[in-house]
């Protein structure tokens, strides 16, 4: 291998170690009719949030996801929104479902990796908002 090939190929190796990984932080709280902060590091250019939730009397284990690309994304719970063209790596949702909904988010990045939060209960907060 010549010293230019070996120098391309080490550039390559370089800026595909450069791209981080998608990461979906799970929020540590969440209150009804109060704003909660979404955030996230890494992947290709956001380019959807997703927030699924099962009613007040689901168990944690039962909200589950499936993503078949590209961007078909079929559910076994119930999405409650989704955002799309997300420019930066935060996002403040306007909690707007009932308290003891279980959420879990899906973030997709431009090149259709995506990552799911863990799952997390909506605590009581305020009542100044429409629920969903």
């Amino acid at each position: 291998m010549s010293k230019k090939s070996l120098a391309v190929a080490v550039a390559l190796a370089a800026s595909v170690l450069a791209q981080a990984q998608l990461v979906l932080n799970t929020p540590s709280e969440s209150h009804q009719c109060q704003p909660t902060t979404i955030t996230w590091e890494g992947g290709e250019g956001v380019s959807a949030l997703h927030l699924g939730f099962k009613p007040t009397a689901a168990r944690r284990s039962d909200l589950t996801f499936h993503f078949n690309p590209p961007r078909r994304f079929q559910r076994d719970n119930k999405v409650i929104e989704s955002f799309g063209t997300l420019g930066s790596n935060v996002f403040i949702w306007n909690t707007n479902v009932a308290a003891g909904s279980v959420i879990k988010l899906v973030l997709i990045d431009a090149i259709e990796e995506f990552v799911e939060s863990a799952p997390f209960t909506v605590l009581p907060g305020s009542n100044d908002c429409t629920l969903i």
